[in-house]
């Protein structure tokens, strides 16, 4: 063999091998590649959840902070009501004794009571009345029809009615 043809030889033997290490090069460098990417991929996830992990949390607080915060001022907002309600009706019952028909609701509450209890007593028993001093007279107004005997004490304070 000549030497041109020993270096020839040697050329593409050299050729080939170049050819071989740059594939086995590019493989490994692709693999390399996808390895980083996957990697890349697996801290990009890991910082995100670290980072965004506290951000749910406070989040979270906060809006359950504003619940009960809503909860709490929905709670004033009803007792609030519940007082202005209240006050309107002590307003209307501590002047209920003025209004015209108060004296008709009273003879049929006493009425009713009445006759009720009676219904339930035995032979020899009392009905008994508690009224406020300041309906008697209505009261015995109203017991003047009764057959059976009543016995009434004006112990109450109240802004109506009676407890039979």
């Amino acid at each position: 063999m000549s030497l041109g043809a020993i270096l020839e030889a040697i050329f593409a033997s050299g050729d080939s091998r170049v050819s071989e290490i740059k594939e086995q090069a590019s493989k490994e460098a692709q693999r390399i590649i996808a390895e980083a990417k996957v990697e890349g991929q697996r801290l990009e996830d890991a910082a995100r959840n670290d980072t965004s992990a506290p951000a749910y949390r406070e989040r979270a607080q906060k809006l359950e902070h504003a619940r009960l915060e809503s909860l709490q001022i929905v709670g004033q907002e009803r007792e609030s009501l519940v007082d202005e309600a209240l006050t309107l009706l002590r307003g209307r019952l501590s002047n209920i004794r003025n209004a015209y028909s108060y004296r008709s609701i009273l003879r049929e509450l006493v009425v009713e009571a009445l006759d009720e209890l009676i219904g339930s007593l035995e032979d020899d028993g009392i009905a008994c009345i508690n009224a406020d001093e300041r309906d008697r007279a209505q009261i015995v107004e109203i017991l003047i029809g009764f057959d059976q005997p009543v016995e009434v004490t004006y112990d109450l304070n109240s802004w109506g009615g009676v407890i039979a």
